[in-house]
């Protein structure tokens, strides 16, 4: 009687083990199978966590009680015990409690399964913005790591900053390479969901190095904050510059950092 209560003990604890972890294990297998839609689909086990993570140990503590403790010994002429089956044996329960282990701290080593990307190289800072998306469905640091890995496969991103805890995503990006709407696509097709966003404000830098196309000539220069400048003269050849087809001003053509006005909007012109 008290091995089949044993063996009820260590199902209920597999069982709620798995539970405690579900919502952090589901992200990575949408992942590995790609269909990542379903990352968020147990999110909604995320509050019962810690009370799943109790009765794991209460269980398991029970059923280690059950098998560690000293027998009573009973003066008979009574047959000899069989021999437990494996299923009942300390060995079993050994594995099985290991097993639950490694489903708690499923978390803390879910970032190993995911492959590193390389983070692109920005050579005009003028193109750098970051912008900042609220999203709802994270439950864990493995979803963190889910958005983290598909937006980082996008070209152009600086840095990506995810937390489960403040329900954002911190993004930093080259402009010219990504924009606003392809990662918000990106951030969506995990199964999280983006339910605001904003731009941090940047700060817009006003000096600019000239370099003449002609004789080579530098020289730094503070933009205008409220045009662009459609001519400049270089003051060595005298060469009268304008602006490339395409750009809006001399300092987009020529320029170290791109007018005050494109910084702030890229489409402004």
């Amino acid at each position: 009687m008290i091995a089949k209560k044993n063996n009820k003990s260590w199902i209920a604890g597999i069982i709620s083990a798995i539970a405690a972890s579900l919502c952090c294990i589901t992200p990575l297998l949408a992942f590995l199978g790609g269909a990542s839609g379903l990352a968020s689909a147990f999110s909604w086990l995320e509050p019962f966590r810690p009370y799943f993570i109790g009765l794991t140990v209460l269980v398991f503590g029970f059923a280690w009680y059950q098998k560690l403790k000293p027998k009573k010994e009973i003066d008979c002429h009574c047959e000899t015990e069989e021999k437990p089956k494996f299923i009942q044996s300390k060995t079993f329960l050994g594995i099985v409690t290991v097993f639950a282990g490694l489903m708690l701290a499923f978390p803390l080593y879910a970032p190993i399964f995911y492959p590193k990307i390389e983070q692109q190289v920005i050579v005009d800072k003028s193109n750098i913005q970051t912008i900042e998306f609220k999203v709802s469905g994270m439950t864990c640091t493995d979803c963190e790591n889910h958005i983290n890995y598909e937006v980082n496969k996008l070209s152009g991103i600086i840095k990506s900053s995810v937390s489960y805890e403040k329900g954002n995503a911190i993004i930093e990006f080259d402009h010219s390479k990504t924009d606003v709407a392809k990662i918000e696509k990106a951030i969506n097709g995990t199964g999280y969901t983006v339910i605001a966003k904003k731009k941090n404000k940047m700060e817009v830098r006003l000096q600019s190095t000239i370099t003449c196309p002609n004789c080579g000539h530098k020289k730094e220069e503070v933009m205008p904050t409220d045009a662009c400048q459609f001519f400049y003269e270089c003051e060595k050849c005298k060469t009268r510059l304008k602006p490339k087809p395409g750009d809006c001003c001399v300092y987009c053509s020529y320029g170290t950092v791109k007018c005050p006005p494109r910084q702030l909007s890229p489409s402004c012109c």
